[in-house]
């Protein structure tokens, strides 16, 4: 008898627990990218410029809420070898303008302690929706 209730326990649970829907990408998806970026320090804050690929015609301006910026920062002693593979462990969400006249502008003054960044940012729409990630971008504060 326990045996059998331990069966039907078993199988109850095993049709009844886990995902229902099946594995699928997010059906919104961004297709607007940051390529081509360009860092420079203007009064004390670094900014990236930068172009964006796809039709960016299509959208608004107010159709893009921001984007999101996921870094890592390293010594200035000890920086990561050119071909290793760089995990980005902090990400801000930025909800603000990002677009302006057709690209990309951010400020990014949360850089101010001495050592290396890399980075890379992702466009966020109105509906939440994310676009690809930008290529790899490197940050060297020195100052």
């Amino acid at each position: 008898m326990n045996k059998k209730l331990l069966a039907v326990v078993l199988v109850l649970f095993l049709i009844c627990c886990g995902r229902k829907s099946p594995l699928s990408p997010p059906k919104h998806r961004l297709p607007l990218r940051l390529i081509l970026p360009k860092v420079e320090k203007k009064a004390g804050v670094w900014v990236i410029k930068g172009e964006i690929s796809g039709e960016i015609k299509k959208y608004k301006p107010s159709e893009i809420s921001g984007c999101i910026v996921m870094y890592s920062r390293f010594s200035l002693e000890n920086p990561p070898c050119e071909s290793c593979p760089i995990y980005l462990g902090e990400s801000k969400q930025i909800k603000e303008k990002v677009i302006k006249e057709g690209k990309f502008f951010l400020k990014v003054p949360w850089f101010k302690k001495k050592g290396i960044y890399y980075l890379r940012i992702r466009l966020v729409g109105r509906d939440n929706s994310i676009g690809p990630p930008s290529e790899l971008i490197k940050i060297k504060v020195t100052e």
